[in-house]
């Protein structure tokens, strides 16, 4: 194989290609993460969706970030996940779905395992979201990523974005179709990267995360996809025909 490529399905990868594509999410989402770490933009990207006169967050319960981009976007991930199983398990039965089974196992796995990592650090964070921070009426401090909790704080429990990691979890399309073409790959990457932006926006609007957290979010579903792609699939997801296979 020649070293400026990576075996992908019956096609080579260019290694450029395959660098920029790992990279360049990761550098967005941690150039981000520097960022809104200086001073306090991180909350100041928030506050114009509190209502202080109120104390409330006028968007919370709307239906563009209630109902759209919460209630269904979960739905949207969990049709996909749905779907994904239900091709894995045909094709233990029909020839049909059989070759499908790898890329369906594959997206299987990129929706549920940083749902579960990031589940798990959710779990131990002491980061609130902003409804429960002190700046917006709340009861704990926000602390930032980088910064060391006074002992004894609340947890907040609100770190990273699970719903953002969800929409996040789907540039693994980058994956899926870049075997099939280019375009396709790249398309698919933008899919992804739209829909864990819009989760986010959506989420910063209803006062449910700060934009750091969803960043994360997107560092993290990145890195666990890839990993599943390069180290447990081997870089492969449409394998190769029967006759390929006797060569």
């Amino acid at each position: 194989m020649s070293p400026s490529s990576v075996v992908e399905g019956t096609r080579r990868l260019p290694r450029r290609e395959a660098m920029l594509a790992l990279l360049l999410p990761a550098a967005i989402a941690a150039i981000g993460i520097l960022v809104l770490s200086w001073g306090d933009l991180d909350e100041r990207l928030v506050d114009p969706f509190y209502d202080a006169q109120t104390g409330t967050w006028p968007l919370k319960g709307s239906f563009w970030t209630g109902t759209l981009t919460h209630r269904y976007g979960q739905y949207l991930v969990i049709a996909l996940g749905l779907g994904a199983l239900a091709v894995l398990l045909a094709g233990r039965w029909l020839e049909a779905a059989r070759r499908w089974r790898r890329p369906a196992a594959f997206l299987l796995f990129s929706i549920l395992l940083p749902a579960l990592v990031v589940a798990g650090l959710k779990y131990t964070s002491v980061i609130p979201c902003p409804w429960s921070a002190a700046r917006y009426g709340g009861e704990i401090p926000h602390w930032g990523v980088f910064e060391t909790p006074t002992p004894g704080t609340r947890p907040g429990h609100c770190f990273p974005g699970a719903h953002a990691a969800s929409g996040f979890s789907l540039m693994c399309f980058y994956y899926l179709l870049r075997e099939r073409s280019a375009r396709l790959g790249w398309c698919g990457l933008a899919f992804g990267a739209l829909i864990g932006t819009v989760f986010s926006v959506g989420q910063v609007a209803r006062g449910a995360h700060f934009p750091s957290h969803n960043l994360w979010s997107m560092l993290i579903a990145w890195g666990i996809v890839s990993l599943l792609y390069w180290i447990v699939f081997r870089g492969r997801l449409l394998g190769p025909s029967r006759g390929d296979r006797g060569r």
